[in-house]
């Protein structure tokens, strides 16, 4: 093992020296980084094109998809789906016919239950992801968790994804592009 150690310490020298001496070429931790924010930025410009109206929201949609670990766009479409960007529903001043407030269309209930203000939108955008990727946890499936976050994960528990009604159907298609009546679930 001793002989490695002085091998090492020679690479890394000569790296060192390589890069010293060629400063503007590229090191595949340089390349990496540019990758990495390469991909950030697309995500980031995807959701822009998408929705136009979510420009305000998109460091913190990119950022909550990212933390939780949900699939491109899932968080952006649903967020869209729920409220369409519309700031008298942002806002409060306008409310679902079920009382759901705010970006994420939170119930009060469950907005208390995460601790947010369903009206500050920059913590509904990460309460929501959050919450979806709570849900993924429990069921272990985007179509089903999508579908909880509609209608209920006691409905989705109860009753299965071939019992949702309509709404949840159209809502799950919309932002996973599944038809969760062919899914058998």
């Amino acid at each position: 093992m001793l002989p490695l150690v002085p091998v090492a310490l020679v690479g890394v020298g000569i790296y060192g020296l390589w890069r010293y001496f060629n400063p503007q070429a590229s090191s595949p931790v340089s390349d990496a980084v540019t990758s990495i924010q390469q991909t950030a930025s697309d995500v980031v410009q995807s959701i822009t094109d998408l929705f136009p109206k979510a420009a305000p929201y998109q460091d913190a949609i990119s950022s909550a998809q990212n933390q939780y670990g949900i699939p491109n766009n899932y968080l952006a479409k649903l967020l869209n789906a729920e409220s369409s960007f519309d700031p008298a529903i942002i806002s409060g001043q306008r409310k679902s016919s079920t009382g759901a407030t705010g970006i994420a269309q939170f119930m009060p209930a469950t907005a208390n239950d995460l601790g947010i203000n369903p009206t500050d939108p920059i913590a509904s955008i990460d309460a929501s992801g959050k919450y979806l990727s709570q849900l993924f946890d429990k069921f272990q499936d985007w179509p089903k968790a999508i579908a909880a976050y509609n209608w209920g994960q006691g409905n989705v528990e109860r009753k299965g994804l071939a019992k949702a009604p309509t709404e949840t159907i159209n809502y799950v298609k919309k932002i996973a592009g599944v038809d969760i009546t062919q899914s058998g679930g």
